[in-house]
C-alpha cells in the first residue's frame, strides 16, 4: 500500500494535465488501486477485484481521452476480439470458482481491454503499453493458484508473492510515467 500512497503524492505534486477530467481519472485510479491494495490485505478478495476493476476503467477512459479514436472497424474489430478472448480466458480462470466465475470473467475482459486501449496510444504508448502489460503479468501472477489449478512451477512458487508485487510495482509506475508524459505533451497540444 505505500507503494501507491507514494505514486499518489508524485502525482498530486508533479502532473500537468491540461483538462481536470484526465488529472482525475488517473488519481482516481491510483487511488482505486490503493484501496484494492489495502482491501486485499483481509479477506475481502472480491471487493478488493471491484476496486482493481474500476480503476481499470479510470485507465482505460484516460487512455481514450489521451489520443485512442473510439471508431472505425480496426477499433471495432481488435474491441471485440479482445471481449471474446477475455471471457473465454475469464471463464477458464473462473469455472474452478463458482462463486467467483462471473467477478473473474468480467475483470479479465476489462484489464485485457486496457491492454488492448493502451496498444493504441500514441506518441506515448510505449510507457502505457509497457505498464498495461505488466499488470497483466501481475494478475496472472496472483491468479495463479489461488484461481488456477498450479502447474510444476517450483521457482515461480516460491517468488509468487515478490514476483506479484514487483511487476504491480513495475506497472503503476510504467503506466505514471506514461501518462505524465502524454499530460505534459499530448492534452496541451489538443
Amino acid at each position: 500500500p505505500s507503494l501507491m500512497a507514494t505514486l499518489l503524492i508524485v502525482l498530486w505534486n508533479t502532473a500537468h494535465y491540461e483538462h481536470k477530467y484526465a488529472f482525475r481519472l488517473h488519481f482516481l485510479a491510483l487511488f482505486l488501486s490503493w484501496a484494492g491494495d489495502i482491501i486485499l490485505l483481509t479477506d475481502l478478495f472480491l471487493t478488493g477485484l471491484i476496486a482493481f476493476l474500476w480503476a481499470h476503467v479510470c485507465y482505460i477512459l484516460l487512455m481514450s481521452n489521451i489520443g485512442v479514436k473510439l471508431k472505425g472497424f480496426h477499433f471495432w474489430a481488435r474491441s471485440i476480439s479482445t471481449g471474446i478472448i477475455g471471457s473465454v480466458v475469464g471463464y477458464y480462470i473462473g469455472h474452478f470458482h463458482a462463486e467467483f466465475q462471473w467477478p473473474i470473467l468480467i475483470y479479465t475482459v476489462v484489464i485485457l481491454m486496457m491492454l488492448q486501449f493502451s496498444t493504441l496510444v500514441r506518441p506515448y504508448s510505449r510507457l502505457i503499453l509497457a505498464g498495461a502489460l505488466f499488470f497483466v503479468v501481475s494478475d496472472f501472477l496472483l491468479a495463479y493458484g489461488r484461481f488456477i489449478p498450479p502447474f510444476d512451477w517450483h521457482l515461480l512458487a516460491e517468488w509468487k508473492p515478490e514476483l506479484v508485487m514487483l511487476t504491480y510495482g513495475i506497472a503503476q509506475l510504467l503506466l505514471l510515467l506514461g501518462f505524465r508524459a502524454a499530460g505534459r505533451r499530448y492534452l496541451y497540444s489538443r
